[in-house]
């Protein structure tokens, strides 16, 4: 209706829109809502009142510098360790966190499977992880402020286990040059927004 520019009330009389506008809790909701800061996020895709939590947002792993945290927290790694290592970086760089400003957290990937016996190549990985439906592996909640935060994450998908291998985690966060590192017991990874 509205790419073809249908009168404003026909819109307001839909059966659809009543339903909404008949939903007192939607309602609620939209009566609360900073109608210029909503505003401006339309139009800029930068929300000023929420300019100051860096933390919000979608964020994906970015595989190259995860890498690179690695390479620097070990002072030697072994070519074969660097191997096993980029494969597993194959299996989680399809990982994305959304940061909400009520607190919440997600974490989305591709669903999980059984380990193949062998390793396969990075470009066989590649392949059945696309074919893979994107579900949400874990939620919880964030605190902290001043680039520093604390995620609690409990894993929703069957057979998700965290670094540890335990279904919860709580992950220390921080976002240096608009990059967001988690860090969990001796991993980190870095995820940057989309």
């Amino acid at each position: 209706m509205l790419a073809t520019q249908t009168a404003i009330g026909q819109i307001i009389n839909h059966p659809k829109t009543q339903a909404i506008l008949n939903e007192q809790e939607i309602v609620q909701q939209l009566q609360q809502t900073d109608l210029n800061d909503l505003l401006e996020y339309l139009k800029t895709g930068e929300s000023p009142k929420f300019a100051e939590i860096r933390i919000l947002g979608r964020w994906q792993l970015e595989p190259y510098a995860t890498l690179l945290q690695e390479k620097r927290r070990r002072s030697r790694v072994t070519t074969a360790e660097m191997k096993l290592l980029k494969q597993q970086l194959e299996f989680v760089k399809s990982y994305a966190l959304v940061v909400t400003p009520d607190n919440n957290v997600k974490l989305k990937g591709a669903a999980p499977t059984a380990a193949p016996a062998a390793p396969p190549s990075p470009a066989i990985i590649a392949a059945e992880i696309a074919k893979l439906p994107t579900v949400v592996l874990a939620d919880g909640s964030w605190k902290g402020e001043n680039d520093k935060y604390q995620l609690t994450l409990t894993a929703q998908a069957g057979g998700f286990r965290f670094d540890t291998g335990k279904k919860s985690a709580t992950v220390e966060a921080s976002i240096k040059d608009g990059r967001l590192y988690l860090a969990e017991e001796n991993e980190i990874m870095v995820m940057e927004k989309f």
